[in-house]
């Protein structure tokens, strides 16, 4: 198996199928038989296909809420095992699937202390990561818009939108080809960064919450959590005030 993106696509449909069946169970099976395939691939389509298994679990009804919470949870950790090779916002809704399912199936109230502390580097990991990715968003500028239609070399005679293996001429084919591809990957930045844009808010209320709920359980322990802080977080305004929440509900 190459781990192609078509073969992507042919696993994801795969589970659309079954998906449409409401059938729990056989959903399970196929969704187990690409997990398998999958986890030894490219670490960003198995964090991705992944976060497509949970969106379908927590999105349909399948007349067992308690199986589809413990499956949905199962499978946001495992995509969350190579979600920082993915986009950025494939991390973040792994995280917020995990965490709510976690809170639903009692996981987080039982956690060890080093399990605690995973936890919390994770999403602070993924915190620190968005802050970056969004202050080194491109500006818009005509260069990195994508277009609506793609020019194909002027010397090729063919409309925009004419299959280029109809030009005939090698080097200007293939030069179609790459402008082609180039706005795609244009238009899934785009998508992203929009995708992003909804999902930040959220993102950053949820993860100052799981932290002050994660620190305000016993045992306490302020100074690791301070530590954490100061290595994820550079505002000293948010560090004090997650320090000052946890210290509130103590």
């Amino acid at each position: 198996m190459d781990w192609t993106r078509s073969e992507a696509d042919e696993a994801r449909s795969r589970l659309t199928a079954v998906a449409r069946t409401r059938d729990l169970s056989a959903f399970e099976d196929v969704t187990r038989s690409v997990e398998e395939e999958w986890r030894n691939g490219p670490g960003d389509r198995y964090a991705i296909l992944m976060r497509y298994v949970c969106d379908t679990l927590v999105s349909m009804e399948w007349g067992d809420v308690g199986r589809q919470t413990t499956l949905a949870h199962h499978y946001a950790v495992l995509g969350l095992k190579t979600a920082e090779q993915a986009p950025i916002d494939v991390e973040i809704e792994l995280l917020l699937r995990a965490s709510t399912a976690a809170k639903a199936m009692g996981i987080t109230q039982r956690m060890t202390m080093p399990e605690r502390r995973r936890w919390a580097e994770q999403w602070l990991r993924a915190r620190q990561r968005l802050e970056e990715e969004q202050g080194g968003l491109d500006s818009g500028d005509d260069e990195s818009a994508p277009r609506l239609n793609v020019m194909p070399p002027a010397e090729a005679g063919v409309l925009p939108g004419s299959d280029p293996d109809g030009i005939e001429d090698q080097r200007l084919r293939a030069k179609y080809k790459a402008d082609i591809e180039r706005n795609r990957e244009l238009l899934e930045a785009l998508s992203r960064r929009q995708r992003l844009a909804g999902l930040a808010p959220e993102f950053v209320k949820r993860s100052e919450d799981e932290l002050v709920s994660l620190y305000s359980m016993l045992p306490f322990d302020a100074e690791e959590l301070r530590g954490l802080l100061h290595r994820h977080i550079k505002d000293t305004v948010t560090r004090q005030r997650i320090m000052g929440a946890v210290r509130d509900v103590r």
